[in-house]
Parts: C-alpha cells; sequence; structure tokens
C-alpha cells in the first residue's frame, strides 16, 4: 500500500506498520520498521490512524485477521 507522510515529504511503498513512542511523549505510526509516517499526542490517536488503514486494506482486499487475544482462544478447538 502507498502512504504519504503526514509532513508530505516521504511517499512509501509500505509492507507493515506499526505503532511506537517516539520522543517522551508521542507516538508515530511507522512504516517498514523504519520511516516514521505520522506523530500523535497520544497512543489511541495512533492506533486509530492504523485502524483506519486497516479498513481501507479490508475494503480494498477483502482480507484481513486480527490476532485474537489469548483468552479468547480455546485449547480444544
Amino acid at each position: 500500500m502507498w502512504i504519504r507522510s503526514q509532513n508530505l515529504y516521504t511517499l512509501i511503498k509500505c509492507e507493515r506498520l506499526s505503532v511506537r513512542q517516539c520522543g517522551s511523549e508521542n507516538y508515530c505510526v511507522i512504516g517498514d520498521e523504519r520511516i516514521a509516517l505520522g506523530e500523535y499526542s497520544t497512543l489511541e490517536k495512533a492506533f486509530k490512524v492504523l485502524d483506519k488503514i486497516e479498513v481501507l486494506i479490508a475494503n480494498q482486499w477483502g482480507l484481513m485477521f486480527d490476532m485474537p487475544a489469548d483468552d479468547e482462544v480455546e485449547e480444544n478447538d
């Protein structure tokens, strides 16, 4: 997926995205483990951006799997 950075200086074809703390108080959406694409004041805002990207990917390709929490998985399944 192609994504343009928040500051408009970078256009990157991302294979993976993550959220990491950047600086002492902000959180960044990181593309391909090395490029900060956007910086947000809270973890919740960064996750909201990641959620929007997830919806876009799911709508485009129809494929998305969210890993369940440990307590959501039955051992006998």
